[in-house]
């Protein structure tokens, strides 16, 4: 995320950083094709400047006569992280907000971000890191991005079944399926008349593949996470309900090894999990990502106050009135 080699422009005054920004305009494609099943259209947004990325923000309908299928947006071109230089000492924060500082990020540091926010906050390719751009932070090669509506209308052939229509979303693309009709209808029949014409169906959304298996990998680590936080419930039950002297070593290695894999989790799998370049499902994962951190963290602070109060229970076992207690040396009962 922050590299601390030195850009070529980190050594120039900020007067002499490039100040002409870089630009593009996006095309939009249009590709379809029959099958056996039904009818599959493409619609995908391109550009021809390297580095940057075409986004497509679009929604798909069926016309009134259900003759076409109308797909409408905008396009634009834009770069997934840009590249910041510190110019001088600036605060590093955990969100978007003054009080949440974590560190500071020392001047010559290059890092990743996105656009700067209306209210100047930047944030960071690692999904967790925060910016503000209050001129100790610098873009470099700032880059213009384009945005332009579109328009494209699709003939629909008969035989679909258009009220099965679905679209399938992706940072640049859609793909709208249209399956076959069991008994083809007749749209170019004349409509009675006294019978009222339907509302064109609306088009159910799906999420995009990379979407669906960042939301499939929390699923799973959450399920493991249950798991972990029933094993810390029973430990807590036994610790509440035990004497001293009925615990049995067992359950502190059990504790160790909960701790370990709790923190195996975090670090393995739910700090690895990136949602910065999601489109359709970004703001669900990362709402469940920072749940999940917060159960992670909460997780192992209980298990590490467990191990302490086992440690606890059992020192008071040793500890020589108990063991006097216990051999007759001392005819005082020691409660517990």
């Amino acid at each position: 995320m922050f590299a601390t080699a030195f850009h070529p422009f980190a050594k120039a005054s900020l007067g002499d950083a490039p100040t002409t920004a870089m630009s593009d305009t996006p095309t939009v494609s249009v590709h379809t094709e029959m099958t056996e099943t039904g009818m599959i259209v493409r619609v995908k947004a391109s550009t021809m400047w390297p580095g940057a990325r075409a986004s497509l923000a679009a929604s798909a309908s069926i016309d009134g006569s259900a003759s076409a299928l109308r797909v409408d947006g905008v396009v634009s071109t834009r770069l997934d992280h840009m590249t910041y230089l510190v110019r001088r000492p600036t605060p590093l924060y955990s969100e978007a907000a003054f009080q949440d500082q974590v560190g500071m990020l020392q001047a010559g540091t290059l890092v990743q971000g996105g656009f700067p926010s209306s209210e100047g906050w930047i944030a960071l390719d690692d999904d967790e890191s925060w910016l503000f751009m209050d001129g100790r932070v610098e873009l470099l090669e700032p880059f213009a991005e384009t945005s332009r509506p579109f328009v494209r209308l699709i003939p629909l052939p008969s035989g679909l079944d258009l009220s099965l229509a679905a679209v399938q979303e992706a940072s640049d693309s859609l793909i709208i399926t249209v399956p076959s009709a069991n008994q083809a209808p007749n749209l170019t029949a004349p409509v009675p008349v006294d019978v009222a014409v339907p509302s064109p169906p609306v088009l159910s959304r799906t999420l995009s593949s990379d979407s669906q298996a960042v939301m499939t990998a929390l699923d799973s680590i959450d399920e493991q996470m249950q798991t972990m936080q029933k094993m810390s419930d029973a430990a807590e039950a036994t610790l509440e309900r035990a004497g001293a002297s009925d615990l049995n070593l067992e359950l502190r290695s059990q504790l160790g090894q909960l701790h370990g894999n709790v923190n195996t989790l975090l670090a393995t799998r739910i700090d690895a999990l990136l949602v910065g370049a999601l489109v359709s499902g970004r703001d669900a994962a990362r709402l469940k990502r920072k749940a999940l951190i917060k159960q992670a963290e909460c997780l192992i602070e209980r298990t590490e106050s467990q191990v302490k109060r086992f440690d606890e229970l059992r020192a008071e076992v040793s500890s020589p009135s108990v063991q006097a207690s216990a051999t007759g040396e001392d005819e005082y009962i020691v409660m517990y």
